[in-house]
């Protein structure tokens, strides 16, 4: 099966509109600070803190912006390190971040954290941006994606792909039989999101979303029907619920795989998806 065109790449102007009329909207009805990591912190102060880092000694992750404290201090995107902690940081962030001042300072100190010598600082900015699930911030893993780093490449394309926007065909193609599973495993969990997105969206949707539903669709197809690791069929099974019904052949396919599975979570998922399209397993 041969995906169309890409995610729309035009969403980005449709995406800086929508942010402001969002902003908008949060300042009018909350009308003071966001709470974050369990204190009130001006958006922009929070955002410093959860990036850069504070001086200041804890006891508990309630008093960090982040919401995580670590032998006696705040633990902040800057001092590099692990995965998780950006995915924690960006979901602390959530609040701040959806003000104009909390964008405002997201993207420059993204900037000059990103533009550092630090591979690994570099990596975790692409996964903050990439969790943040804020488009505005987008443009911002353009030199992250040239990176001579395959693992600060990597990032940022799977950062590209959580946010919704078009990623080369051949970048995805690589990433969608790239050797490691957990690569292929983080690239079904990104085209999922993106699908369950699109989907929502699709009842008033142009005929380029559609498109964008059905070119998701494809992808995940091809990831259910084509990978050897269970673990990444069962994924993009899941995935699968919220596109529309694909052609009898495929469907045949699928059903396939559920009566000849050896797991009982993947022959599970095979009959929940085929459910979702009004099939028998």
């Amino acid at each position: 099966m041969s995906p169309g065109e890409r995610l729309s790449s035009g969403r980005l102007g449709r995406a800086t509109t929508a942010r402001a009329v969002a902003v908008a909207l949060f300042a009018a009805a909350c009308g003071s600070e966001p709470e974050v990591g369990g204190v009130r912190r001006p958006p922009a102060q929070a955002v410093e803190e959860a990036l850069l880092g504070t001086e200041a000694s804890c006891t508990q992750g309630a008093e960090c912006a982040t919401g995580v404290c670590a032998e006696a201090r705040c633990i902040s995107l800057a001092d590099g390190g692990y995965v998780w902690k950006a995915h924690t940081i960006a979901n602390a962030l959530r609040g701040p971040l959806a003000t104009a001042q909390g964008l405002d300072a997201a993207q420059s100190l993204l900037e000059k954290l990103r533009d550092s010598e630090g591979l690994g600082l570099q990596e975790g900015v692409a996964v903050f941006i990439g969790a943040s699930g804020v488009e505005a911030l987008a443009p911002l893993l353009e030199p992250l994606l040239a990176s001579e780093s395959k693992r600060v490449a990597l990032q940022a394309q799977l950062a590209v792909l959580r946010l919704g926007r078009r990623l080369e065909e051949a970048r995805l193609e690589a990433l969608l039989t790239h050797d490691n599973a957990v690569v292929r495993l983080a690239t079904v969990d990104s085209l999922s999101g993106a699908l369950r997105r699109e989907s929502q969206q699709a009842s008033r949707a142009t005929g380029a979303t559609l498109a964008t539903v059905n070119d998701l669709s494809s992808w995940l197809l091809d990831a259910a029907l084509g990978d050897a690791d269970h673990r990444v069929v069962q994924r993009a099974l899941v995935g699968l619920t919220a596109a529309p019904r694909p052609e009898p052949n495929v469907i045949d396919e699928l059903r396939e795989i559920g009566l000849n599975a050896t797991e009982g979570f993947l022959a599970h998922d095979v009959a929940r998806l085929l459910r979702a399209w009004g099939e028998s397993p």
